[in-house]
């Protein structure tokens, strides 16, 4: 099997987050937005790779498969999630790192889109926003008031282990995978 890339954007996206790690002076909230960003950049990166190393392209219908279907790439994490799984065999979603990077990325939708607070998305199903309060104190060691997220002394050095850990293993399985 043919092995995609060389590593080096895992390598990027893990040195960027060392980086924020150490950038004790910076708000935790910027960490945490930052850490689920660059998990996010290199995830994307990681598909757009796996993309022009299949045979998709070699084709006019795969051609056009792609130039219909490209945009769904990144547009969500629910898209980035499928198309790893089906178009490449990856799958994290299920995995405690999947999960566990999903409340990064959570929290920070609230702190970009719910101004610090959990957005209406979010609560709209009762059950999911319990679930998702115990998630944020489980994984990021935070806290919600009402909708309000409190984040913990030691959230953004939490975020940036989460997100490594995910780069991590995205990249290992990809190896193994292509």
């Amino acid at each position: 099997m043919m092995r995609v890339g060389t590593h080096s954007d895992a390598e990027e996206a893990l040195r960027e987050l060392m980086r924020i790690q150490r950038l004790s002076d910076e708000p935790r909230e910027w960490v945490v937005i930052s850490a689920a960003a660059i998990a996010e950049s290199f995830a994307d990166r990681l598909i757009e790779r796996l993309v022009a190393s299949s045979e998709v392209a070699r084709s006019a219908f795969g051609r056009k498969l792609l130039s219909e279907s490209a945009n769904s790439f990144n547009q969500s994490w629910t898209q980035r999630n499928m198309w790893l799984s089906d178009g490449f065999g990856i799958r994290l979603s299920g995995t405690a790192i999947g999960q566990n990077m999903m409340v990064i990325v959570e929290v920070r939708n609230a702190l970009m889109h719910g101004l610090g607070s959990l957005t209406d998305r979010q609560v709209k199903n009762p059950s999911s926003a319990i679930a998702l309060q115990g998630q944020i104190r489980r994984v990021l060691n935070s806290q919600v008031h009402g909708r309000r997220v409190l984040l913990g002394q030691d959230a953004g050095v939490i975020a940036t282990d989460v997100a490594r850990t995910y780069v991590l293993e995205l990249d290992r399985v990809s190896q193994i995978k292509h």
